[in-house]
């Protein structure tokens, strides 16, 4: 087979592979361009919300979760919304919604546990404020407050002081253990 052959078939081969490509990367500089977009609404929404234009903010939030579905934090807006405007309901949806697309996003705990205090449903609440309390970062200002908050309800409901109490314990005798495991010689290396 001579060169100019072989050249002519993979400049083929070369032009059908880009081609082939070409959608794909069509389809992630879509994805990225709906990525913005869904951003640029949950901006919109939130100047909306701090100005108090509720609805126009919902309006906004829905829109970038309809674009972007895998975005907790926009739940937890909706949620927010909804609690101003008075709908405890479509709020507590929109929290559990965020959950369900992030279980690690620890803001949405605070929000339901504050959502299940104001309808006095106590023993939920403290249930969202443990998750907030233990899932976060130590040094996380909503944590202590979320800790606090413990305390507070378990003065009130012995089981949740229990709760609490068992959670605390188990807390502390994990990092005592870390720590004694730090502390132990190792005995694999030789002086």
């Amino acid at each position: 087979m001579g060169q100019p052959k072989v050249r002519f078939l993979v400049g083929i081969f070369l032009t059908v592979l880009i081609s082939s490509l070409n959608p794909a990367f069509a389809e992630i500089a879509d994805e990225y361009g709906n990525k913005e977009k869904a951003i640029e609404y949950r901006v919109k929404g939130y100047q909306a919300q701090k100005i108090g234009q509720l609805l126009e903010a919902l309006a906004y939030y829905q829109k970038s979760v309809m674009i972007d579905p895998r975005n907790a934090s926009v739940y937890n807006d909706i949620g927010i919304v909804y609690e101003m405007l008075g709908n405890s309901q479509e709020a507590e949806k929109s929290y559990l919604d965020a959950l369900t697309v992030d279980s690690s996003y620890t803001d949405v705990y605070s929000n339901l546990a504050l959502l299940y205090e104001k309808k006095g449903d106590f023993y939920k609440a403290a249930r969202y404020w443990m998750k907030r309390a233990y899932d976060g970062k130590e040094d996380d200002l909503w944590a202590q407050k979320a800790r606090q908050r413990l305390v507070e309800i378990g003065k009130i409901m012995p089981e949740v002081k229990q709760m609490y109490a068992n959670k605390e314990a188990q807390v502390l005798a994990s990092k005592v253990l870390e720590d004694k495991q730090l502390d132990t010689p190792s005995y694999d290396t030789e002086p």
